[in-house]
């Protein structure tokens, strides 16, 4: 179950319409924490139905050559994700007890997402603090890399 301003959610329905995920802190018992970001759905492309029928959820069609001069249908499904018993990401997250899970903020745009994960996770300092389980923003800055852990340093940045 996920707390957002001390209010339990625990469907889609508590969540604001135009919502399309959230950033998130998850606290574990052992002390750790972790934040990220979790989509509330994802998209899958799916044969149609043999009888025409639009599946449930379809926002889309595609049509793809089979290559025999026919082409085939494919509908483009809208479901909702595991948000609900997701634990994090990260592959410690997967083997310790949650205490409890946080909704931080809700975002309306892909790119918000990202832009609103990482401002936490730079606002937090979880690269510098060792109760966090997060090892990395964006794929470019490493926990590694810091306070001279390590030679290498990407000029790049």
């Amino acid at each position: 179950m996920w707390k957002y301003n001390d209010i339990e959610i625990t469907s889609i329905s508590q969540i604001p319409e135009n919502a399309i995920g959230f950033i998130y802190l998850i606290e574990f018992v052992d002390g750790m924490k972790y934040i990220g970001k979790k989509n509330l759905y994802s998209t899958r492309i799916m044969k149609s139905l043999k009888s025409g029928k639009a599946r449930p959820n379809t926002i889309n069609f595609l049509f793809k050559n089979t290559g025999k001069g026919f082409r085939q249908r494919y509908d483009v499904v809208k479901e909702e994700s595991d948000w609900l018993t997701y634990q994090g990401s990260h592959i410690d997250c997967k083997d310790r007890i949650v205490k409890n899970k946080y909704i931080l903020q809700y975002a309306y745009s892909k790119l918000e997402l990202t832009y609103l994960e990482a401002k936490a996770l730079f606002n937090n300092d979880v690269l510098e603090k060792d109760e966090y389980l997060n090892d990395n923003i964006l794929g470019a800055f490493f926990r590694g890399k810091l306070h001279g852990k390590t030679n290498e340093f990407d000029e790049s940045c």
